[in-house]
């Protein structure tokens, strides 16, 4: 009955439905009261109808309110969840690290070098901990194109895009980028968002073999 109402309106219209019920109800009753004398045969009847619109309008009301809170709450928990979404540090626990070494392993040989964002808060702790699952799954770490820094060291991005995005170099796209969608996947799985770039740049194209793993901002 629920889904049908809701289906019918929104829980607002049933909300109004029910005082507009309500207030025709309790002016009614008030008018029944007040009939004259030679009325009072109709007075029984009247009043028993205007009493279940008035008891009709306070269970709509009731059910309109009831459903405004149901969504008030549920875009309240969608909130908290966002908010600890934005929140809280991208990285790799270590059974995701072993999931993603599992699903790369496939690929073992793969040269790989790595870019950090700079100024964003969570790209280094993730690469950090990117690394080692990637050199548990037997991929070959190559050092960064240009300046470089940490440990493991990773390039500096100049021009960072929003996650984590898996560049090939055009040249050997039809050869890498299964590999790199690969890795990408195993992050989306993980719930890091990432995506995969084709780059026809001289960085890429000096090292055609090489994936390079940009860790941006956080989406």
């Amino acid at each position: 009955m629920t889904d049908f109402l809701l289906g019918v309106a929104s829980p607002e219209f049933w909300r109004n439905c029910g005082f507009a019920l309500s207030a025709t109800g309790v002016i009614g009753i008030v008018a029944v009261i007040m009939f004259p004398e030679d009325k009072r045969h109709l007075q029984k009847g009247l009043a028993l109808t205007f009493v279940a619109l008035l008891l009709a309008g306070f269970g709509f009301a009731r059910f309109g309110d009831s459903e405004l809170l149901a969504e008030a709450r549920e875009r309240a928990n969608d909130a908290e969840v966002e908010l600890a979404r934005l929140t809280t540090p991208r990285t790799l626990a270590p059974d995701a690290q072993r999931r993603l070494a599992a699903q790369l392993r496939q690929f073992a040989g793969q040269e790989f070098a790595g870019q950090v964002a700079p100024g964003s808060e969570d790209a280094r702790g993730l690469w950090e901990a990117l690394d080692p699952a990637l050199a548990a799954a037997q991929w070959v770490r190559v050092a960064p194109a240009g300046l470089s820094v940490g440990n493991p060291p990773a390039g500096v991005a100049l021009a960072p895009t929003s996650g984590v995005t898996v560049f090939v170099a055009a040249s050997r796209a039809n050869e890498l980028a299964p590999i790199a969608q690969a890795l990408a996947g195993a992050l989306m799985a993980e719930g890091i968002i990432a995506g995969v770039s084709a780059s026809a740049g001289p960085q890429m194209e000096g090292r055609p073999n090489v994936i390079v793993v940009e860790i941006g901002r956080k989406p």
